[in-house]
């Protein structure tokens, strides 16, 4: 065949094929105008991307390309994404409340007592054009367990490209680098705010309180920077990034602890050994996931010659799919299908892990 009669052959292929296309359609929402506050571009490092009719969360993401939309609408605000991973292209929103995806991407201060550093789990709460209202994300100090709660307001508008969707995982030299962004040099030593104090910090010795600090059971660390009459000023750094720098009553620490907040881990499952219908699409594959019984949502597509492992059949003339090598980025929620419908045939093989 001819080079010029190729791109004629590639028409023909995709007319016969659509026309053998199943009568079930993918629909996309449509949204009326909008004018995006802030617009995102870069590296994703992880992030979990969420339907854009159902918000429901159906893809882990990471080390992928992303674009992202900051938008207010008619629904609220929202940021839409398009995540390009391995030959996957994900379409959804984030949630905007965990920092599940967008991050700082410096230093800033949110008032008061409080610092986020580059990576920060932030919440956005807020949009104008060229600004974002950010503030700790939900998980930020643990809130769920009520250790630290906000009295004054910790929010900031900042710049749009103060975020992005890039950070650095953090590791044993990440606080040291955090306190020298905040001036702090040297060694400082740890005390323990005790586990049956319960104390505001301030921004001044005896002054108006910002942040409300409950340790219940376990005493929470935090470095001395200096005293004045019955006050010491601390800092206290958390593993999602944030940093407290106040005062509060000396009589509330305890001795000199190798305490404070600590990150928890989790393992990876092992696979089981079984074969596997390993398979790719001479053009690209639309898909879309389902949970819970719900109908088929619009999810992203799959790259022309991306392999992916096709598994059992569905009830409307689909398949259900899954990334291959299994447990490469991204890969679906626990309790989402993703589901594909192929117009052309497919190539495939069997394999064996």
């Amino acid at each position: 065949m001819s080079r010029r009669a190729r791109p004629l052959a590639s028409l023909v292929l995709a007319a016969l094929g659509a026309a053998c296309a199943p009568t079930y359609r993918f629909t996309v929402p449509t949204h009326a105008p909008v004018t995006a506050a802030c617009l995102f571009h870069g590296p994703w490092t992880y992030g979990v991307v969420l339907g854009a009719r159902s918000h429901v969360p159906f893809a882990d993401v990471s080390a992928a390309e992303a674009d992202g939309a900051l938008e207010r609408n008619g629904s609220g605000l929202v940021l839409r994404v398009a995540v390009l991973s391995h030959g996957w292209t994900l379409r959804g929103t984030t949630d905007l409340a965990d920092g599940g995806a967008l991050r700082l991407q410096r230093m800033v201060g949110l008032g008061g007592v409080l610092t986020a550093h580059p990576g920060a789990s932030i919440s956005v709460t807020d949009a104008r054009p060229g600004q974002a209202l950010v503030g700790p994300g939900r998980f930020a100090f643990g809130l769920d367990q009520g250790d630290v709660r906000f009295v004054a307001d910790p929010t900031r508008w900042v710049p749009c490209d103060a975020l992005g969707f890039a950070y650095t995982f953090r590791d044993e030299h990440t606080e040291d680098r955090e306190r020298a962004a905040m001036g702090f040099t040297g060694e400082l030593p740890t005390r323990e705010i005790a586990p049956t104090a319960s104390v505001d910090l301030t921004a001044a010795p005896g002054g108006a309180p910002q942040v409300h600090v409950n340790p219940r059971e376990n005493g929470i660390g935090v470095r001395p920077l200096g005293t004045d009459g019955a006050f010491t000023r601390v800092l206290l750094q958390h593993w999602t990034g944030f940093a407290l720098v106040g005062w509060l009553p000396t009589t509330a620490l305890g001795a000199e602890s190798e305490g404070g907040f600590a990150a928890l881990m989790g393992g990876l499952g092992a696979s089981d050994r079984r074969a596997l219908t390993i398979c790719r699409a001479p053009v690209d594959v639309t898909f879309g996931f389902t949970h819970a019984g719900a109908p088929l949502e619009h999810a992203g597509s799959v790259a022309a010659g991306t392999e992916f492992v096709r598994g059992a059949s569905t009830a409307d003339g689909g398949f259900v799919i899954a990334p291959y090598p299994r447990g490469a980025s991204p890969h679906a929620v626990q309790g989402v299908t993703w589901v594909a419908h192929a117009a052309v045939a497919l190539s495939c093989r069997e394999v064996v892990e």
